[in-house]
């Protein structure tokens, strides 16, 4: 993708694509979108902290979960492929029904917002990163919206919901984010 190679900044001490400003403003589900999202998912993983018995045995896979309809197609696992987290392989999974609590990762797309209140009280306070689309994600319990907003892919922080999950996020994600509430 000549737009995704054109344009990158640091953010986190790590390259991170950036949506360039395009003559027209990306369109929902874009593929370049995607691609810098799932960037973005996997420096939000290294720039987090689980409970020490989060992530069980290291033969335990690390799992970023994909609940609801999957904009990423097959970008997600490529950006991972061949990436671990403290030792754990990270493995990408899909599921339509109700989000396992087994996952450390649940991306919640945009298409399934209707349903995210719900699906986040019933992962209680299992310690998940939640990441989502919709407009009300983080007032639901969410830990990090994404937002396009001027042709570039930000991200806002409901830090009282990591901590409920147990999560610690690092200050260098903090500092990076549109807005942490």
């Amino acid at each position: 993708m000549a737009f995704l190679s054109s344009l990158a900044f640091v953010a986190f001490g790590l390259a991170i694509p950036q949506v360039p400003a395009l003559q027209q403003k990306p369109s929902s589900g874009s593929p370049l979108e995607y691609q810098v999202k799932a960037a973005y998912i996997l420096n939000f993983v290294s720039l987090t902290e689980w409970p020490s018995d989060a992530l069980g045995p290291l033969s335990n896979p690390f799992r970023l979960c994909v609940l609801g309809a999957d904009p990423f197609r097959s970008v997600l696992e490529n950006t991972v492929r061949g990436e671990s987290v403290h030792g754990h392989p990270l493995v990408v999974e899909r599921s339509t029904g109700d989000p396992d609590q087994n996952c450390q990762v649940l991306f919640v797309s945009g298409r399934t917002a209707g349903a995210a209140a719900e699906l986040l009280r019933t992962l209680g306070s299992a310690p998940v990163l939640t990441i989502g689309e919709a407009d009300g994600f983080l007032r639901d319990g969410g830990v990090v919206r994404f937002v396009v907003e001027q042709g570039h892919v930000r991200f806002d922080v409901n830090r009282g919901s990591a901590e409920h999950h147990g999560l610690t996020l690092s200050s260098r994600l903090l500092r990076v984010a549109r807005s942490v509430q």
